[in-house]
């Protein structure tokens, strides 16, 4: 459930339940209440989560699609022990 969310906070929400990354490209700039439906009250595996989060995004008139883009990452080449000193 949120009150007086925002979208970008939103997708930041829906991109830990989901376990993958979700991006607002509603434009929407204002808050919202939010209340996520479950088929149940314990979603035990994320299929099960993440079919409940859908329909319920879906039921206040917003739509998830699945994208690909460029994605920024760090990338360690080498690592060592600090000299004790």
């Amino acid at each position: 459930m949120g009150k007086n969310i925002s979208m970008p906070l939103l997708a930041a929400r829906l991109s830990r339940y989901l376990q993958s990354l979700v991006v607002d490209k509603t434009g929407l700039r204002d808050s919202y209440d939010f209340q996520y439906e479950y088929p149940d009250n314990n979603p035990n595996t994320l299929e099960v989560l993440a079919n409940s989060i859908v329909t319920s995004i879906e039921g206040v008139g917003l739509k998830l699609e699945s994208a690909t883009g460029p994605v920024s990452m760090i990338v360690v080449d080498n690592a060592e022990r600090p000299s004790a000193k």
